[in-house]
C-alpha cells in the first residue's frame, strides 16, 4: 500500500492517538518507551501511518 507522504504522515500525540483510537496518555508512554515508530519534530512526536501498521504486523507475527 502506498500512500502520499503528505496523508501519511501525522503530528502530534493526539492525532496518533484519535487514529489509533487509544488515551493520549497511553500513545504518550509508548511513544516515549519506544513501543511505538514514532519520531520527534521539535517538540511535537510524529509518526507515519504506515510505519505504524507495519510496527503492528510484525508483532502479530510471533503470536500467530
Amino acid at each position: 500500500m502506498t500512500t502520499e507522504p503528505a496523508s501519511d504522515l501525522m503530528v502530534g500525540i493526539k492525532t496518533i492517538a484519535n487514529w489509533l483510537n487509544l488515551p493520549v496518555r497511553k500513545v504518550f508512554y509508548m511513544a516515549e518507551k519506544g513501543h511505538l515508530p514514532l519520531f520527534k519534530i521539535g517538540s511535537n512526536w510524529a509518526g507515519r501511518k504506515q510505519a505504524i501498521l507495519d510496527h503492528f504486523k510484525k508483532l502479530e507475527k510471533p503470536a500467530a
